[in-house]
């Protein structure tokens, strides 16, 4: 396997030959090639293996790991043992990469230096077409669990975007008003998370509103708004120097 690789692709596997080779075409198909796959066969009793390891055998970029069926959560962890990649991102074994998301997300990541990047999702309806994600539900999850100021709620809330997030020490507070302009949930408490996830989704008014006032505060911290702060505390730093020279 490629040791230059920046981002290794994880699949969880069980009973997929019916899409696999989709999934599998829309990852080899990228503009961005410098990836690795691990794929992990969890126990299935179709030949999903085999076509498994046809790829892994014309493409050493594949790696195939087969264990006893424990669920899609379990095949990635497994994965993830071996993971040695900066990032790792997961493609379903039903699911499709746009063309060029890989070299997206890792031109963002080594611009940015960010911990986590997250896409937009596209789902399928059964009637061939598309739904967008963002669109459709128009908030933002916030996934900071460190760190001193929420940069990435905070340009969420910029684009009209509710936020739910846990209630960390430090960042998400200082720009969530619960229940005003998002919503902040207990540190940990994943059920909680998701009910007011769903809850947003159910309520598309509500989140709208939500969304105009989350709009409302990103405003306090404008660029103008800003550097006006900056110039006024470098003014006072030079006048103080002044004073003590």
């Amino acid at each position: 396997m490629n040791n230059n690789s920046i981002v290794t692709v994880v699949m969880a596997v069980y009973n997929a030959s019916k899409t696999l080779h989709r999934a599998i075409d829309s990852l080899i198909n990228q503009t961005y090639n410098n990836w690795l796959l691990i794929c992990v066969n969890d126990g299935s009793t179709d030949n999903s293996l085999g076509i498994l390891q046809q790829y892994a055998l014309n493409d050493p970029r594949i790696k195939v790991l087969s264990q006893k069926n424990g669920g899609p959560a379990a095949a990635r962890a497994k994965a993830y043992e071996i993971v040695s990649t900066p990032y790792a991102i997961i493609l379903d074994s039903d699911d499709t990469y746009s063309s060029d998301l890989l070299e997206c997300l890792t031109e963002t990541a080594l611009r940015t230096h960010a911990d986590a990047i997250v896409p937009n999702v596209r789902i399928e309806q059964t009637d061939g077409s598309f739904m967008d994600w963002n669109q459709t539900f128009h908030f933002h999850a916030g996934m900071e669990m460190k760190g001193g100021f929420g940069m990435v709620l905070l340009e969420a809330m910029s684009c009209g975007v509710p936020v739910v997030s846990f209630d960390c020490p430090c960042g998400p507070k200082d720009l969530i008003t619960d229940g005003e302009n998002g919503y902040l949930v207990k540190d940990g408490d994943i059920e909680k998370l998701a009910d007011r996830i769903v809850y947003l989704i159910r309520h598309p008014e509500k989140r709208k509103e939500m969304g105009a006032m989350a709009y409302k505060r990103s405003a306090d911290y404008s660029e103008d708004k800003i550097m006006k702060q900056w110039m006024e505390l470098f003014s006072e730093v030079l006048v103080d120097s002044k004073k003590n020279s």
